[in-house]
C-alpha cells in the first residue's frame, strides 16, 4: 500500500525511545513504506506534530508531502495512509 513512500518523523517519537520500535515506524513498514531517520532526498512524507523545525522547512523547500500528527495513533497512520 505504501510501497515507494519514504517517511521521516518529527518530533512524534521521542528522543528516548528507539525509532524502530515505535509504533507508527513499525505499522508505516508493515504496509510497505521505508522509515528513516536521517533526512535526505529520498523521504517522501514527514510525519509532524508541529510547523517548526529544521525537518518542516525542509520538506517544504523539497516538496516533501507534510502529514501532521492526528490525536490518534490509528488516525495518524490511517490518514498518511490515504494522504500517500
Amino acid at each position: 500500500m505504501l510501497k515507494g513512500v519514504r517517511i521521516m518523523f518529527s518530533r512524534i517519537i521521542p528522543l528516548e525511545e528507539e525509532p524502530r520500535q515505535h509504533v507508527l515506524w513499525v505499522m508505516a513498514e508493515r504496509f510497505g513504506a521505508t522509515c528513516t531517520a536521517h533526512m535526505g532526498d529520498d523521504v517522501t512524507h514527514l510525519v509532524t506534530n508541529t510547523q517548526h523545525t529544521l525537518k518542516v522547512s525542509r520538506s517544504k523547500k523539497d516538496g516533501w508531502k507534510n502529514v501532521e500528527n492526528e490525536p490518534s495513533r490509528k488516525a495518524q497512520v490511517l490518514y498518511f495512509t490515504c494522504a500517500a
